[in-house]
């Protein structure tokens, strides 16, 4: 994904308010777009990393912000250490509240995965990691694996951190049948019913 045409996104976001922020993939994965709709959010660009996208998003009606991080994870198990790094790296750059999310290429639990081996160390350091940042995992109500083949796994996760809690208490997330955008947030409290945020 080198460019993004903004009619594809806005075909996809169903608007023609929105703009995005994207970091382009290398070789055929590892791309990772942001949109948002500028009838209710002002967005910027604050960081590309090696494996995420991080951007602030400001609201139109009430000035409310919080930062959004884009995840691709990488495969090899000393890359995700490194993935692990840049996020750690990123929390002190976003306003409160922040989330992280997509596809993290890891596993926290032995019921995420299904036909594949056990990573047991991996999924510690992945544990420990979320613990070390004090994040909460947001629920996904509507799939128990994110990556479906012959084997399975629950990669595609959302991650925040404790300012969160109050204006996002009542926040899921539900994945997106299209592989593109796979996460939507929908926050439930702060926003309308219409207010969706797709990474």
């Amino acid at each position: 994904m080198l460019l993004i045409d903004i009619n594809v996104v806005r075909r996809v976001m169903a608007t023609q308010d929105v703009d995005f922020v994207f970091r382009s993939a290398k070789g055929l994965s590892g791309g990772i777009l942001v949109p948002w709709r500028t009838d209710r959010w002002k967005g910027d660009l604050i960081n590309i990393g090696d494996f995420s996208l991080s951007s602030s998003l400001v609201s139109t009606d009430n000035k409310w912000s919080w930062g959004i991080i884009g995840v691709y994870g990488p495969h090899r198990h000393n890359d995700k250490l490194l993935l692990w790094e840049e996020l750690s790296s990123l929390q002190n750059q976003l306003s409160s509240p922040w989330c992280f999310l997509g596809d993290f290429s890891a596993v926290r639990h032995p019921t995420e995965r299904k036909n594949c081996k056990l990573q047991t160390v991996l999924m510690s350091q992945f544990n420990d990691w979320i613990e070390s940042l004090h994040l909460r995992e947001l629920e996904i109500f509507n799939r128990k694996y994110t990556c479906n083949n012959l084997s399975a796994s629950k990669i595609d996760r959302v991650l925040v951190n404790n300012q969160w809690a109050n204006p996002f208490s009542l926040s899921s997330s539900k994945l997106s049948v299209r592989d593109y955008f796979r996460s939507l947030c929908h926050f439930d409290q702060l926003f309308t019913s219409e207010a969706y945020v797709e990474i």
